[in-house]
């Protein structure tokens, strides 16, 4: 592992126990006093997290539960040498609170801080709404002359799911998102008719995965499935291209929404926390 690298799991902690040799009872971590180590750490470069265990160590000669105090003011120290301005956090829910504590933020106001439900689908069970399998609805990539429209369905999607405000600012960047997510071919749309009806994208593709994210039924024409049937729709497409699986997240109070996954055979698997820190 190079200097600049982050550091990943416990190999660090692992290595500096190992090296003690006969001074192993040096290390002094209890079980949970690790696992809280390792959390209170992450972001650290492997540099950076292998100098606060040595100072722990040269400080009273043990590396105990009680030096997470000294790896936490490092964490502080580390953002402030980067010059970056922390803006948000995201990953599992118990990283993003270690992580907002470390920094001193727990309590910053926040436009958004939720934490999500991650899903989890095998696309070999997944479940067809009877509506799409019949053809009364339709999913397709959205033509180039629907992209203002979709631009105008992401602001308000990104007022509504993410707590953004409305502007130009806001609307440039739903833009710049609308259109490379166009560009990419990761964009889908559900048409009753001829009349667009909801919208869903791919945020993320790997080789046997996609991440589903940015699902929007206008108000107006919620509670009739379209929800349920884009994804289905976008997903039906990414199995016949030999994809194996699907993700996404979404708020556990969003009950409509639990109900729609569930019915395609997602499965509830874990949680992910999304905090956007106010401006």
């Amino acid at each position: 592992m190079r200097a600049g690298e982050p550091w990943v799991g416990s190999e660090l902690l692992e290595g500096i126990r190992d090296g003690l040799g006969e001074d192993a009872h040096r290390f002094a971590l209890s079980p949970a006093g690790r696992e809280r180590m390792l959390r209170a750490a992450l972001g650290l470069t492997a540099a950076e997290a292998e100098s606060v265990f040595a100072r722990a160590l040269v400080n009273d000669g043990r590396l105990t539960d009680d030096d997470l105090a000294l790896v936490l003011e490092e964490k502080k120290q580390a953002v402030r040498r980067s010059g970056r301005t922390v803006t948000g956090f995201s990953g599992p829910w118990d990283q993003v609170v270690a992580a907002r504590a470390a920094l001193g933020l727990a309590a910053a106001p926040a436009a958004k801080d939720s934490r999500d439900e991650l899903y989890v689908l095998d696309l070999a069970r997944l479940v067809v709404p009877p509506e799409l399998a019949s053809g009364a609805l339709r999913c397709r990539h959205p033509a180039a002359t629907e992209l203002e429209l979709l631009v105008d369905w992401r602001v308000r999607f990104a007022v509504e799911a993410l707590g953004a405000t409305d502007g130009p600012d806001l609307r440039q960047a739903s833009a710049d998102d609308v259109r490379l997510q166009h560009e990419r071919g990761t964009d889908w749309l559900l048409l009753a008719g001829a009349t667009p009806v909801s919208y869903s994208v791919f945020n993320a593709m790997l080789a046997d995965i996609v991440q589903i994210g940015g699902v929007w039924t206008p108000p107006e024409r919620r509670g009739r499935g379209y929800a349920r049937s884009v994804v289905a729709g976008s997903l039906l497409a990414a199995r016949k291209q030999g994809i194996a699986r699907a993700v996404l997240f979404a708020d556990p109070a969003n009950e409509a929404a639990r109900r729609a996954y569930l019915f395609l055979g997602f499965r509830i698997v874990g949680d992910y926390g999304l905090v956007l820190l106010a401006p």
